[in-house]
């Protein structure tokens, strides 16, 4: 169902064709906004709740109100979701704290894409906290490529801290990040050190996913 401009007039078809039987659901590239991720996140509790795996909901405008409703989602009892993909959607940090808070409750969700939305330094101190303070919650992938607000040498620092704590966290993007912090304050000597951060974040999580290649390259 990608790149089909389904909006909330298809709401209706979209909840009849999401059966208890589907495990995948491509939604990228359509019109749906956040009250329609409200519409079919209770669907989804009623339906698809204990089979569904992956939910692709990138290039929609679902913001705030449907990055808070998926928040809900995911900690629904029996919830089995590993893969979310929510980028280019508008969500601001409001939205993202929301969404992100839940992962102190999750228990199934592997891969989360925050690609290119409205966040900040804010959402990571959060994802900074729910992760660990619940170890149970699987999480190995987070991609945060090219946020349009941008984070800065504090953002760094928190997501550095993350992936110390927990060896198996991977975070990624292209480029990685985008930074801009106070250029007209920042001198080009620290933003180079901010940088710098970043780019220690990235090459550790290149370094963590050549391991776990080869860790399962020498498996089979």
């Amino acid at each position: 169902m990608e790149n089909q401009k389904l909006d909330s007039t298809n709401l209706a078809m979209l909840k009849f064709m999401i059966t208890p039987e589907i495990t995948k659901i491509d939604l990228m590239r359509n019109k749906l906004q956040g009250p329609d991720i409200t519409e079919l996140c209770k669907h989804f509790e009623v339906t698809s709740l204990k089979i569904l795996s992956s939910l692709n909901l990138s290039a929609n405008n679902i913001g705030d109100e449907g990055a808070k409703s998926l928040g809900y989602y995911i900690i629904e009892s029996g919830c089995k979701l590993q893969s979310l993909t929510i980028s280019y959607n508008n969500i601001t940090d409001k939205g993202g704290v929301q969404l992100v808070e839940s992962l102190a409750e999750n228990t199934s969700l592997k891969m989360l894409n925050l690609d290119s939305n409205l966040l900040t330094d804010l959402t990571l101190i959060e994802i900074e906290k729910a992760l660990m303070s619940n170890p149970k919650c699987p999480l190995f992938n987070l991609s945060l490529a090219d946020s349009r607000r941008a984070f800065t040498k504090t953002g760094a620092k928190v997501l550095w801290k993350l992936m110390s704590n927990r060896p198996a966290l991977t975070i990624t993007g292209d480029p990685p990040f985008t930074f801009t912090g106070n250029s007209q304050k920042t001198s080009k000597k620290l933003k180079k050190k901010e940088d710098y951060l970043f780019n220690e974040i990235a090459a550790e999580s290149i370094q963590r996913m050549r391991l776990k290649s080869n860790g399962a390259n020498d498996t089979v």
